[in-house]
């Protein structure tokens, strides 16, 4: 159309036609341009077209109200692309070519008016940073904070974002003020039916959802007096104790009592148990409150009678009728209604409380307060307020409104034509007001915008009732738009033709509710066409399945494994078909697209039935992409990966954590892999060090260099690629980025690891809303699983809904329905039986009414095809019942107009269906034997895979055996003790030299270990590797802290609590918090220990920060030699003549690499301090110079302090340089057996090797060169 055109006043488009003032209704059915039109509204509101307010409007008067931010958004830009394309046009820039643009451009230009027509638009586009477009949450909180004296709203408030810590602070005050002052059985009774107060929460999540403001509140006597009723009943059976064990006695002698339901030995135990209760002490019942039910039931005087077998002479006691007194007084189950009726009552006005004391408010409080503000007495002032400032409401999306919600804009644009009937609750208003706020009305608008059969979030508080309420008030001024843009006309006539085939039958209720009708709507010429094996598909098929008995009605779980298969098979079918140039989308002008998977799109109502289409897909080896808002990626396997990996890197001396992490199969690790590496010492300690590696990372860089730098080590990213999972690559990255920052405002990585294990925890139970997935780029490649909800607004080129068959089925007591008079009510679980089966069939009618349009929104998603799954899904045949069922069910109603069919009536609706002459395809399908692969078709894509270059080969040669050794590596296999290989595995990360003191930390015989002595002093505590890695720590934490310093601040009063808490949390880190009042002591002699030496006696304590490195690292090369050689010349230089275990024949190149416990240095000589937490006795004597000696040479400490001693050498010839001397520098070697500190000797071993071994065995290690350079 150009713009010389004339348009037909009765051909115009809605958009140009809808008086632009009063209240009116506007229904968009799925496709027909909704944000068109709403677009389209804004621009003649802009321009001032035939508008009464006599005035054009700008963006910021013009108030549009949508349901979410993403919406809004979408809004403001189109809008805004409209005021630009209208500006473009009216300014003579760029032709109109569209209707409504055409017939403005007319308009205006024979008015004279279309350049300044232009300059509005232009104008109003600049500005529409400024429109009033917002989320309804957003525009209450605005209207509360600029109009806050006419709200009546505080001042100060802030808005929180999650109302759920609140709820749960409320539901433990109610626990505590009513549970514990409480009388003994009545606390006893109410910790029965919820043990915690989280348990309580849960209980009242529902009650609280669905009860009115107005709620009775329901007295709490009734657990009292039944607590009263019960204790005169214990008396009662008390005193009739002997007439109830006769009566048992005769009945059992006599065979009165059924033996299947009452055998002897139940009899007795159950007489013994009510005795037992009923002659009980008052105070403390000997049967809990629990049990007391069940007791009683089983003791009911009628029941007893009527389980007597007849002829039979023996009666129950009359005493025994006072148990059915008691029991149709009042039951448990109706107590504990009434309590939680209380609890929701007292909660609310608790959380209002609240809410006040903090200054608090939550986004339902937003809508209830602006409603409250608007319809108090003196609401009409606020209204023209708001009428003044927004003349123009548009609301989208209406039909996911609330009552309080319609409420607000009723009360703010209600036309006068219904103002009467609202204003029949403010009589006492001033009546010249109203006059003048009728007026207003009639100049202003509002326009509600959506559609009923759209209406499906309920579960979110949207109100169809509500929706058709607003019906009735608009009566007369309802709009429809009636042609579908969306989809092709064949499939648009499937649709109306499946919701308009049984309108006469239905009375026109395809929908159940009168008020919400079907009108079959017209197509737009289709812009493209789909086709598959040279024939156009444009259908909405029906997938059928033939029973041949009344046994071949699927259950649930048969229907979605069969339909999940089924539909996998087809897709699979048409990506073969795109991939062989078969299947693809024909534009107007010819060209060809083909298929792709991300045209697919799977409608699925919850994550259950997602699950199982993903599986179905991953057989078929289609890949998938599952969208849903709440996914979190702290829900995701990669979190829980991380956290492992976070706390193997934390604590690296733990080798359970490293090997959890190891294990993780994001890592690669096979189990043979892994079984070898904790076989390879060398292999295992170089793992060790990576880890040590990785925490300085952390403490230096952060975590997230860390996590690259892992992910590198075990080419992690290359892995997960090759396989195609850059979701759990872009997983990785986003946590590991988020840990990042979130670090800045923790102090640890034990804090940022807490912090990811509750994040975790709160994703579990989806109250994570922070951090959603991440959506890839590659994903939109992907064929789409969505759910129904979400796709609503979307649309896809080609759509399965393979589970519509699903019926829906009655929620537990308690539930929201409505009446005849579309009233909401609630069924609560003791309301009378005849309200139950009423109220159950209301709300199963409107669950059905949700499925009906939930069904409408899913086949109105497609633009080409739309496939259906259509089996016959219900209830197999039972003893009571011998047919099948498809009981409330949408197919049922759309077929037959019922809620329920037999799988007969199912089988002849099809029949019947499919001999009408409709555009819609019925395609028998054959049930799939799903353990028979060959049912299953394998998806094989095209994509060419570029093959792998050959590896190429390093061209030096490599040392032979060259490796990285240490004192551990070249102990390890010494013949003499058996057990010392096992020992070795058991040693510390950070020390290796813990290895072989740990070895056999148990009693001298070997038999036991101390493990459950209670703290006493440091003999009895534990003995294994753990505790010994536990001593290691705690005194490399006193290093670092400083070991002068630390005694001082023990003495400093001021101090020493600070100091005590640091002691306490490095006891709690290892799990020996019941061990600190041994521990601290210990270590404060410990310390203070003289070491004894013959030059100038010294102690730990008196060495300062300068004197002294912790866990002193060295890396030293070697030359070739033979472990033998080394083995013979520390024997013959260290007690000769002595027996102890041989090293293993073998020949060592490469590097020599440790961890010294503590290099100090004390008046000029320098000492290698080494830590040993064997244990070696009982008690103080059994760490004489003997047994130390002994403790030496077993787990050949000999070889360790001698390697240790040349290290240090070394070092302090490169560091003093000519003025090295090792008989003034070196002191030797201190090993400190930490178990004896208070013995004879303190525990301490010293030994200086002599100066001729120490050059001896540099010879050996570096050559001559070596040691006529290094020693002096």
């Amino acid at each position: 159309m150009t713009q010389n055109e004339t348009i037909a006043p009765e051909v115009l488009p809605l958009a140009l036609r809808l008086p632009l003032q009063g209240v009116r209704l506007i229904e968009a059915s799925a496709g027909t341009g909704k944000t068109f039109t709403i677009a389209a509204l804004y621009l003649r509101l802009i321009l001032g077209h035939q508008s009464t307010l006599g005035r054009p409007l700008t963006p910021r008067d013009i108030l549009v109200v949508t349901f979410t931010q993403a919406a809004a958004e979408e809004l403001r830009g189109r809008i805004r692309a409209r005021l630009y394309e209208g500006a473009q046009a009216m300014r003579g820039v760029e032709l109109p070519s569209e209707s409504i643009l055409c017939a403005l451009y007319q308009e205006y230009e024979a008015q004279g008016m279309r350049e300044r027509a232009g300059y509005l638009l232009q104008q109003a586009a600049e500005n529409m940073d400024e429109a009033a477009i917002y989320t309804i949450h957003a525009w209450c909180q605005q209207v509360l904070q600029q109009h806050a004296f006419a709200s009546g709203a505080s001042f100060g408030k802030t808005l929180q974002q999650d109302e759920k810590v609140l709820l749960e602070v409320c539901v433990r005050d109610y626990w505590r003020s009513f549970f514990y002052s409480q009388g003994e059985y009545q606390a006893a009774w109410l910790f029965a039916q919820w043990k915690t107060p989280e348990a309580l929460l849960e209980a009242l999540k529902k009650p609280l959802e669905l009860a009115d403001s107005n709620l009775a509140l329901p007295s709490q006597r009734k657990l009292d007096l039944a607590v009263g009723s019960l204790m005169k009943l214990r008396v009662q059976i008390a005193n009739g104790g002997d007439d109830i064990a006769g009566y048992v006695e005769e009945a059992l002698k006599s065979g009165a009592l059924n033996k299947k339901t009452y055998k002897e030995a139940a009899l007795y135990e159950n007489l013994l148990l009510l005795l037992e209760w009923a002659r009980s002490p008052e105070n403390t019942p000997s049967v809990g409150p629990s049990e007391i039910g069940k007791l009683l039931k089983f003791w009911s005087y009628n029941e007893l009678k009527r389980k007597t077998n007849k002829g039979k002479a023996a009666c129950p006691p009359d005493v025994l009728k006072y148990i059915d007194e008691h029991l149709e007084k009042k039951s448990d189950d109706e107590i504990k209604h009434d309590y939680l009726l209380h609890a929701v009552n007292w909660v609310r006005k608790r959380m209002v409380h609240e809410k006040a004391q903090r200054s608090a408010m939550y986004f339902d409080d937003l809508i209830n307060d602006v409603e409250s503000a608007l319809t108090a007495p003196n609401g009409s002032s606020l209204a023209t307020l708001l009428r003044d400032r927004f003349p123009v409401a548009m609301i989208d999306e209406f039909q996911d409104t609330d009552q309080t919600q319609y409420s607000s804009f009723r009360a703010i644009y209600a036309d006068s034509s219904d103002q009467d009937r609202y204003d029949q609750d403010s009589s006492d208003q001033d009546s010249s007001k109203q006059d003048s706020s009728r007026q207003d009305n009639r100049q202003c608008a509002l326009l509600l915008i959506g559609d009923p059969k759209q209406a499906i979030y309920s579960f979110r508080g949207a109100d169809i009732f509500t929706y058709l309420q607003a019906r009735k008030d608009t009566h007369g001024k309802h709009y429809t738009l009636d042609t579908n843009y969306r989809s092709v006309d064949t499939l648009i006539r499937g649709v109306n033709a499946l919701f308009s085939m049984n309108l006469r039958q239905l009375k026109g209720e395809a929908f159940i509710f009168s008020d919400i009708p079907f009108l079959p709507v017209n197509s737009a010429p289709a812009k493209s066409s789909f086709v598959w094996n040279d024939k156009e598909i444009a259908d909405l098929c029906f997938w059928t399945y033939d029973a041949a008995s009344p046994e071949e009605v699927f259950t649930k779980g048969e229907y979605q494994m069969q339909l999940a298969a089924k539909t996998a098979n087809t897709i699979v079918e048409l990506l073969q078909a795109s991939q062989c140039g078969r299947a693809y989308f024909r534009s107007q002008d010819g060209k060809e697209t083909p298929l792709k998977a991300a045209d697919i799109a799977i409608l699925v109502r919850s994550r259950g039935e997602a699950s199982v289409m993903r599986d179905a897909l991953e057989l078929a080896n289609v890949r998938s992409v599952y969208l849903s808002q709440r996914d979190s990626v702290f829900a995701s396997a990669e979190a829980n990966t991380l956290l492992v990996w976070m706390d193997a890197v934390a604590q690296p001396e733990n080798e359970r954590l490293l090997r959890a992490a190891l294990a993780t199969p994001h890592l690669y690790r096979s189990d043979a892999n892994l079984d070898d590496l904790l076989r390879d010492e060398i292999a295992w300690e170089e793992t060790l060090e990576f880890f040590k590696q990785l925490r300085a990372d952390w403490l230096k860089h952060g975590v997230l260099p860390m996590v690259r730098r892992l992910m590198q080590r075990y080419d992690v990213a290359n892995h997960l690629l090759h396989e195609r999972k850059e979701r759990v690559l872009t997983n990785f990255l986003h946590l590991s980025e988020w840990l990042q920052t979130a670090a800045a405002s923790l102090d640890g990585e034990h804090a940022l690891i807490r912090l990811l294990r509750d994040k975790i925890r709160s994703a579990k139970l989806g109250q994570d809303t922070e951090e959603n997935v991440l959506r890839l780029e590659s994903d939109e490649q992907l064929l789409k699983i969505i759910t129904i909800h979400k796709s609503k607004g979307l649309e896809y080129p080609l759509v399965f809904l393979p589970f519509a068959s699903n019926a829906g089925h009655p929620d537990d007591a308690p539930f929201a329905w409505h009446d005849a008079q579309d009233q909401r009510r609630v069924l609560w679980n003791y309301d009378p039986e005849k309200l139950k089966e009423k109220a159950t069939e209301a709300f199963l009618r409107e669950k059905l009414a949700e499925d009906l349009r939930l069904f409408y929104v899913a086949v109105t998603r497609a633009r080409h095809a739309c496939w259906v799954g259509a089996a016959p899904v219900g209830k197999k045949p039972t003893k009571d019942k011998s047919e099948c069922l498809l009981e409330n069910n949408v197919l049922a109603w759309l077929l037959a107009g019922k809620q329920s069919l037999t799988l007969a009536e199912y089988q002849q609706a099809l029949k019947h269906f499919s001999g009408t002459s409709n555009p819609i395809v019925l395609q028998a399908t054959q049930f799939l034997d799903l353990e028979d692969a060959s049912s299953r078709q394998i998806f094989h894509s095209g994509e060419q895979v570029c093959a792998l270059q050959e590896v190429r080969q390093a061209q030096k040669r490599e040392a032979q055996g060259w490796i990285i050794t240490s004192y551990t590596g070249i102990v390890w296999g010494k013949t003499s003790i058996s057990s010392s290989a096992d020992s070795a595995k058991e040693g510390n990360v950070q020390e290796e030299s813990h290895l072989q003191e740990n070895v056999q930390n148990s009693t001298p015989s070997g038999e036991a270990e101390i493990a459950q002595a209670p703290p006493r002093d440091i003999h009895s505590f534990p003995a294994g590797a753990a505790p010994g890695t536990f001593l290691h720590s705690l005194l490399e934490w006193a290093g670092n802290y400083g070991f002068r310093r630390l005694i001082e601040d023990a003495k400093d009063q001021d101090k020493a609590a600070s100091l005590m808490e640091q002691f306490q949390s490095q006891c709690e880190r290892y799990q020996y918090i019941e061990w600190q009042e041994v521990l601290w002591p210990w270590m404060i002699a410990f310390l203070q220990t003289p070491l004894n030496q013959p030059s100038e006696p010294f102690s730990i304590s008196t060495l300062s920060r300068l004197q002294y490195q912790v866990e002193m690292e060295f890396l030293l090369s070697l030359s070739a030699f033979h472990q033998q050689t080394l083995d013979r010349m520390i024997c013959e230089s260290e007690y000769p003549g002595i027996a102890r275990p041989q090293l293993m024949r073998r020949q060592v190149e490469g590097m020599l690499k440790g961890f010294i416990d503590l290099v100090c240095e004390h008046a000029g000589r320098y000492y290698v301090v080494d830590y040993k937490s064997n244990y070696l006795g009982a008690d103080r004597s059994a760490y004489t110079p003997a047994a130390m000696q002994k403790a030496i040479l077993e787990h050949r400490y000999d070889v360790q302090y001698v390697l240790y001693t040349i290290a240090l050498h070394r070092l302090l010839k490169i560091r003093l340089g000519e003025n090295y001397d090792y008989d003034r520098h070196i002191g030797g070697a201190i090993y400190l057996f930490l178990r004896g500190v208070d013995a004879e000797g303190n525990g301490i071993f010293v030994r200086r090797i002599p100066y001729e071994t120490l050059l001896s065995l540099e010879k050996m290690f570096w050559g001559e060169t070596a040691c006529t350079n290094l020693t002096g």
